[in-house]
């Protein structure tokens, strides 16, 4: 499962997020990975939406995997409400 980010700056256009604004390496997932915790960052651009998305290549079976996404820095970029 090749691990990829992207930002969109209304939630239907979406691009890949450029690497200089990420922290870390986006993993790839692979069988021998049981138990494995990846960690990356990004870096806040001008777009509003941000997506992991995960693309298996060959075929897989059983295998479970989930992605956490945390907001940080509240205080000096607050999150909008409507």
């Amino acid at each position: 499962h090749a691990i990829t980010l992207e930002d969109s700056p209304d939630g239907s256009a979406w691009t890949a997020v450029a690497p200089s604004q990420l922290q870390g390496a986006l993993p790839s997932i692979v069988a021998v990975d049981d138990n494995t915790f990846f960690q990356f960052g990004y870096i806040v651009g001008t777009n509003q939406y941000v997506r992991i998305v995960a693309t298996t290549s060959g075929s897989t079976t059983g295998g479970v995997f989930s992605a956490v996404a945390v907001l940080g820095g509240a205080s000096t970029s607050p999150v909008a409400r409507s």
